[in-house]
Parts: C-alpha cells; sequence; structure tokens
C-alpha cells in the first residue's frame, strides 16, 4: 500500500489534468485523509506520467492508478486482526470475484436488493463500505446511482476495475472514512460491520457512517442476525475453513476472527444515531447449509458438481425463504435505517 507522499518542487509535469479521469462525483466527495481538511483535491499528473490528487491545505499526494485513488497507509497495519483479514482478502480475491456466478449468491443477491428498495432517481451518490470487488456497486450504477466503491484490498478493486469498470474507486481502511461530512444520499455496509467489530472499531466506523451521511441519508446494512441456531452454524462453518486452509492450497475466506454480529451490536449501530426503517431477515439455515456444501466441493475441485448442486436447489431454497423468513430460522438480516441524531436514535423492537 502507499502511504501519503509529501509534494515536492519540479516533480509534477505540465500535462493537463483530465489525464487522471476520476468521477465528478468522487471530486466532489473527497478530503484529504492526512489533514482532514475540507479543501478541494486537484488533478494532477508527475513527470512520470501517474496521476495523483494534490491536497490544496496539507499538500499531501496521492496515487490514482486505473482510476483507483490509493489514500491508504500503514495506520492499521498494526493491528493482528486487520493484517490476517487483509492478507486473506488479498489471497482470495480471485474467489470473491467469481462468487457473484453462483446462482445462490444471486438468490440472496436478489432478497437484499428488493429488501433495500434503492432506486437511482434523483442518481443519488451511494458509498459502497469494504466493497470487495465492487459487484453491488456495479448494481448500484446500472439502476443510475453514482456509487462510490472503498476497500481496503488492492488486488479486490482491480479484480473489480477488470469486471465491472467502477466509476469510482477508493483503496482505503476505515476509520476514518476520506469524505466530507454529509457527502452521501446512502450507505452500504454489505457483510462487513461484524469485520469492524473484529477489528475494534465499530463504534468508530458507525460515529463515520452518520457523519458523512447527508441528514436525510439512509444506511443499508447486510449482516448476520445473531440468532442462535445461525451461530452454532457459523461457527462450524469457520471449523471447516480452517481444516481447508491447512489441507488444501487454495481455499475461501479462512480468518478465524469473524464474530457473530449480535442485538446487542445492532443496539451500539443505533446509539451512534440511526433508527430501524425496515429489518428483513434472509439466509436460511438450508440455504446457508447448501451454500456451505457446495463451496466445499468447489475448494475441493468439484467446480462443475457444485454449480450443478446450486442450480438445481435454487427453486426449492427460493421458496424456503419466503417460508422461513424468521430470525430464528435464518443467519443473516437486512436492515434499512435513516439518520438520526445520536439522542434520537433507537428501535421500538428488534426481532
Amino acid at each position: 500500500m502507499i502511504s501519503l507522499v509529501e509534494s515536492q518542487p519540479g516533480e509534477l509535469a505540465a500535462k493537463p489534468a483530465p489525464q487522471v479521469r476520476l468521477a465528478p462525483h468522487l471530486l466532489e466527495c473527497l478530503r484529504c485523509p492526512g489533514c482532514s481538511g475540507d479543501g478541494p483535491l486537484t488533478q494532477e499528473v508527475r513527470v512520470d506520467g501517474v496521476g495523483v490528487l494534490r491536497c490544496s491545505h496539507c499538500r499531501s499526494m496521492f496515487e490514482c492508478s486505473d482510476r483507483i485513488v490509493d489514500l491508504s497507509d500503514t495506520a492499521h497495519s498494526e493491528n493482528p486482526v486487520f493484517q490476517q483479514e487483509f492478507d486473506d482478502w488479498e489471497h482470495n480475491a480471485d474467489h470473491y470475484a467469481h462468487e457473484p456466478n453462483s446462482p445462490l449468491y444471486q438468490l440472496l443477491h436478489a432478497l437484499k436488493t428488493a429488501s433495500f428498495g434503492i432506486t437511482g432517481r434523483g442518481t443519488p451518490i451511494v458509498l459502497d463500505l469494504g466493497a470487495g470487488t465492487g459487484y453491488f456497486s456495479h448494481y448500484l450504477a446500472d439502476l443510475g446511482c453514482h456509487p462510490v466503491t472503498l476497500d481496503f484490498s488492492p488486488r479486490m478493486l482491480q479484480a473489480g476495475m477488470r469486471l465491472y469498470d467502477l466509476p469510482a474507486a477508493v483503496l482505503y481502511a476505515a476509520p476514518p472514512l476520506p469524505f466530507r461530512s454529509e457527502s452521501f444520499d446512502a450507505v452500504i455496509a454489505n457483510g462487513m460491520l461484524h469485520h469492524c467489530k473484529a477489528q475494534g472499531v465499530l463504534g468508530a466506523v458507525m460515529s463515520e457512517i452518520h457523519r458523512v451521511l447527508k441528514p436525510d441519508g439512509m444506511l443499508y446494512v447486510f449482516d448476520r442476525n445473531g440468532a442462535w441456531a445461525g451461530r452454532c452454524l457459523h461457527h462450524f462453518v469457520l471449523r471447516v475453513k480452517a481444516i481447508m486452509q491447512s489441507r488444501l492450497t487454495a481455499s475461501a475466506s479462512a480468518s478465524s476472527h469473524e464474530p457473530d454480529f449480535m442485538p446487542e451490536d445492532l443496539q451500539s449501530v443505533l446509539a451512534a444515531g440511526f433508527r430501524i426503517q425496515r429489518q428483513r431477515h434472509i439466509s436460511t439455515l438450508p440455504t446457508f447449509a447448501t451454500i456451505v456444501a457446495t463451496n466445499t466441493l468447489k475448494y475441493a475441485g468439484w467446480t462443475r458438481l457444485a454449480w450443478t448442486c446450486q442450480m438445481l436447489a435454487c427453486p426449492l431454497l427460493w421458496l424456503v425463504e419466503r417460508g422461513l423468513a424468521a430470525r430464528c430460522f435464518t443467519v443473516e438480516q437486512c436492515l434499512c435505517l435513516s439518520k438520526t441524531t445520536p439522542q434520537a436514535a433507537g428501535v421500538t423492537d428488534i426481532q
């Protein structure tokens, strides 16, 4: 990852700024992570032809390669959980790039998007936080939104650029967030809040999400729901991953730091200044078990068999998802939350 580079006299070429080709909505949102100033970040080109953004306040410069703005630093690398998850994501970027091809991934994606109900009316600016390869950003762009894709893994974002030609991508590890206050109409936290909990930064991340959202902004969360049966199955999955990681040269995510996302964690989200507008439980125990079983086949090298099993199971599991959509029968949940003041935040019923 590239750290902040101080500007030196004469290191910038007199070349036109448009060569950097960054999306205008990204430039409007960004702020310098070095000084947290709200002054503009200007596009320039170094003598070696590399596009950069330069802070008008502290003069720090950040590289832009293939339209990925590199704002990363080494501040989080001392956290062992962060380092393990970073190595895991880098190692398995190709797996995540192909994951959307799975029929059951598409089943859950359809349930998530229906639960969120996001539309592109008014071309909202949406932050896809911890986006991985940016598949959800790609979906948002097709809706007519202006997505900003943020992830801490270079290989993930590079894969996303190859696959989806992401309109605006930022390489960075939160918190804090390198964006101006009240910049976004919505923020997507798609399966990433439990990772924030693992790294001990959930409260800080939620405070930053609250800061960058507009007053009428929405937060869309997909994460675990803390149900007892789902927790048992999840811990079994972690054990399977650990065994496969030790016995196979290639496997899926094998991080041992994937905590359950409990109701008390949701309460801390609400305390940061959010109110639940809609809550839906998805990913039933049969669906989750089928995903685990077929992924195990895939990691063992039986890709065609895994794909065939998912295709055959998908119609039945669609009906199961509709019939067992209750917390006790599911592993994960979709939440639509509106921004409030921290004092006014809350919810009358967390199922």
